[in-house]
């Protein structure tokens, strides 16, 4: 997917959530314990905030930064968290993927893995809003690939304990062309996990239920508290 296509979906899909959240903010998000609706917007608009400074700035050093603030008191959530999407846009729009910035993954220190990390990010968070508010969504293949690449090259390393105890775990979406393993050094029999590849994101971020109990067990080794 090119970097025009990625943007335009963070500005859809953040849009879509703010749709999401006009209809009830203090609605309780399930897969988020202790939020309402009101504090998922606000995570994802400070989140936006803080990697437009980023961005904006090329910011090399983590040590300076502020920790992303909540909405400021009298503003409309739902239009600040708006304004910090356009903001994170145009941030975005006015870099290149190779331009060097501060990101949390050694790996890539690069204006890219923030664009792909927070569509990624918010296509989650709008599930979630979508589920809390009583209205179903969906998410694009090629969007959900995207995430599902980035959690077995990036997230499952960050969050997996003990990854040399649960078995390979064989993912394949059914929609669309793509395969991969977590686990791959894993002990035990593979287990297969095939499924459309919405599904299959929402399962590795624990959004769903419904999975075959050894997939679940599988995927008990992913730590997303």
């Amino acid at each position: 997917m090119d970097r025009a296509t990625k943007i335009a979906h963070l500005r859809e899909t953040s849009e879509r959530l703010a749709i999401a959240a006009e209809r009830d903010l203090v609605a309780r998000v399930e897969h988020c314990p202790e939020w309402t609706v009101l504090d998922l917007v606000a995570h994802i608009a400070g989140v936006q905030s803080f990697w437009a400074t980023i961005v904006e700035g090329k910011v090399q050093d983590r040590e300076h930064l502020q920790r992303p603030g909540g909405i400021p008191v009298d503003s409309d959530p739902i239009e600040w968290f708006r304004t910090q999407t356009t903001r994170l846009q145009s941030a975005l729009s006015n870099a290149a993927d190779i331009d060097r910035v501060w990101t949390w993954w050694p790996d890539d220190q690069s204006v890219g893995f923030v664009l792909t990390r927070q569509l990624n990010e918010v296509v989650i968070h709008c599930f979630d809003a979508h589920n809390a508010t009583g209205k179903a969504t969906t998410i694009d293949p090629d969007v959900a690939v995207l995430g599902l690449q980035e959690f077995v090259d990036v997230m499952s390393h960050d969050l997996v304990e003990n990854a040399d105890t649960p078995p390979p775990l064989h993912l394949a979406a059914t929609d669309c062309d793509w395969t991969a393993t977590l686990f791959a050094t894993g002990a035990g029999e593979p287990v297969t996990y095939s499924d459309r590849a919405e599904s299959l994101l929402l399962a590795l971020w624990g959004r769903t239920a419904d999975i075959a109990p050894p997939v679940r067990s599988a995927l008990s080794a992913i730590d997303l508290t």
